[in-house]
């Protein structure tokens, strides 16, 4: 027994059935092609639904809703450890950026998902710092060893969506489900895009598009302080750019240097 599709591939009835399966535990769902790997053809929910377990295909629903969510731009999660509810802000209503869960009644700030704070009196920013004060000494250490394991595990957080986001290998423009494109290595909001964004050819990143380092070096961090408010053109009328070429220049000669100096003491 087995199955054809619409694009005339055919396969035996568990073939198909461990495939779906492992595509759906994997919670790769937003579009199962078929097996063939030449072939494009997108699957249907109805077709899905009739070649697996009843309980395999509500845990396809449950993903599918789950990554529209990660994928809408608004979309924010209830911080109430009770309740963790899906909430989407809408930037027209008059309590914006006040966000309301309707499970639970949660007020969360739209911006940094967290509980409401107050905001713009209290920032997102003075509100981590608030709550961090009064973490006990064993959460702050707590804290520090979950950044450390993350960091080891090239590990960061999406700042719109707060989901996290692994790098394994290759490029530092990370593309979050949400649609927030951002930097791996300084976590600045990459605008523009495309395959050789601004972000990598001037600046504290230049040429580290494809590094494999996990951070900037010291001067790196230096570079961008000065760089960054240039490159969204707040410095331009008190900055010459030949003035920024020259701080880029002696920065990145300067590394060169300790990189040269580290190689001739490893050899």
């Amino acid at each position: 027994n087995g199955v054809s599709f619409d694009c005339d591939h055919f396969y035996c009835n568990e073939c198909i059935e461990l495939y779906l399966k492992t595509k759906i535990i994997e919670a790769d769902v937003i579009e199962i092609l078929c097996p063939d790997p030449s072939c494009e053809h997108i699957l249907e929910s109805k077709t899905i639904k009739k070649l697996v377990h009843s309980s395999i295909f509500s845990q396809y629903r449950q993903f599918i809703i789950l990554q529209k969510l990660r994928a809408e731009p608004n979309c924010r999660w209830c911080p109430n450890v009770n309740c963790e509810e899906a909430v989407i802000g809408d930037e027209k209503s008059p309590d914006f950026p006040k966000l309301t869960c309707k499970s639970c009644e949660h007020e969360i700030c739209f911006h940094c998902a967290e509980a409401w704070h107050n905001y713009p009196v209290v920032s997102c920013k003075k509100n981590q710092k608030n709550k961090r004060k009064t973490l006990s000494k064993e959460n702050k250490k707590a804290e520090r060893a979950t950044k450390k394991y993350l960091k080891s595990e090239k590990t960061v957080t999406c700042t719109r969506c707060k989901f996290l986001i692994q790098k394994s290998m290759g490029c530092n423009h990370i593309k979050c489900k949400c649609g927030y494109e951002f930097c791996f290595l300084c976590k600045e909001t990459i605008i523009g895009g495309g395959d050789y964004p601004l972000h990598y050819r001037t600046g504290a990143c230049a040429g580290l598009q494809f590094s494999s380092r996990n951070s900037l070096t010291i001067q790196r961090k230096i570079l961008r302080g000065v760089i960054t408010p240039l490159r969204y053109s707040l410095l331009l009328p008190v900055l010459p750019l030949y003035g920024s070429y020259k701080v880029i220049k002696y920065f990145n000669n300067d590394e060169e240097t300790n990189d040269n100096n580290n190689n001739n003491n490893n050899n």
